[in-house]
């Protein structure tokens, strides 16, 4: 693989490494566990060993959302790195932003009566 994917997975793990110290939660080695069943492959890519694209695809896809990350929140160099390789973060809207449905329920009935005095 091409060291620009190195070097930015690199980056992503020793951001991801940070924010796992700093707000607690899974090792890199938890991770690679969970994502591709083999737990060295954060230790090997530091020893300079060579992972597929297949990997590379699976790991940015789980590295690449919010809520996978120690804080809920990938940190700027994580960013960088991933938009560095093609792969952005995903964004996501919060589960709790929605349109107040009274008000809606409310312009409806508004709007119906507007209309009926016309």
């Amino acid at each position: 693989m091409d060291a620009a994917y190195d070097s930015a997975l690199r980056r992503i793990a020793d951001s991801y490494e940070a924010e796992a110290a700093r707000w607690g939660g899974r090792s890199l080695s938890r991770v690679s566990t969970i994502v591709l069943n083999n737990g060295t492959f954060f230790d090997r890519l530091r020893h300079g060993r060579t992972f597929t694209v297949a990997n590379l695809e699976r790991i940015a896809a789980w590295l690449r959302d919010p809520a996978n990350w120690p804080g809920g929140m990938i940190p700027d160099p994580a960013v960088l790195a991933l938009i560095s390789i093609g792969r952005p973060p995903l964004t996501h809207t919060p589960a709790n932003w929605r349109l107040p449905l009274p008000s809606v329920a409310y312009h409806r009935h508004h709007t119906s009566q507007a209309m009926r005095q016309q």
